[in-house]
């Protein structure tokens, strides 16, 4: 049985919103799910969803932060882990693009070793990032993470000074508490802009 997939969008409410939903909910199988968390730095975005956007078997869920975070998605992000059933969790930007055949290859990657942290490859703005753990080499779009909570690092646990690369931080929090991440090749994320072109 391959597991299920939860995706979770940090948004701060950009117009691409609906778009990155469409990207993946055409790919889900029964039983995933995605996560939209909103920080509420901006004005309330509408949550009206398209019906074709949505999925027999697949969950939608969207919530507001209690207060805003404005730390780039972090503290979205752990809420939305904390809200998620899916027995994999992975990430993606409210302007972002899921590619096609992503999930796919997701799923072939994590059944391999399901209880270990899966990461995958990106394209950033005309080149791939893919296996490597090295700050500016790495983005939290890449990792895909058993849903275990007792392992769970958070997002916004991040060192002083540290905001800007805390996606990288939080992979190597990943690393430290499974012992270990599976590299794979699969492009999964494609971050059209980002930092004027430039990883932090």
């Amino acid at each position: 049985m391959s597991s299920t997939l939860s995706l979770i969008i940090p948004t701060i409410g950009r117009s691409t919103l609906p778009r990155v939903i469409a990207d993946a909910v055409k790919q889900m199988h029964k039983g995933d799910s995605i996560v939209v968390v909103y920080d509420p730095v901006h004005k309330r975005p509408p949550w009206e969803i398209e019906s074709e956007e949505r999925a027999p078997g697949v969950a939608l869920w969207t919530y507001v932060l209690p207060k805003p975070a404005g730390d780039f998605g972090c503290t979205a992000c752990d809420f939305g882990i904390e809200k998620a059933y899916g027995d994999h969790v992975f990430f993606i930007g409210d302007d972002d693009r899921v590619p096609d055949g992503a999930l796919d290859t997701i799923r072939a990657g994590v059944s391999t070793s399901p209880d270990l942290p899966h990461l995958f490859a990106m394209q950033h703005t005309g080149r791939i990032l893919a296996n490597s753990l090295v700050c500016g080499e790495v983005s939290g779009q890449q990792i895909v993470v058993p849903r275990d909570m007792k392992k769970m690092p958070k997002m916004a646990d991040h060192r002083p000074g540290e905001l800007a690369v805390s996606d990288w931080r939080f992979i190597q929090n990943v690393e430290a508490a499974w012992g270990k991440i599976v590299m794979h090749s699969g492009i999964i994320a494609v971050l059209p802009r980002m930092n004027q072109g430039r990883m932090m």
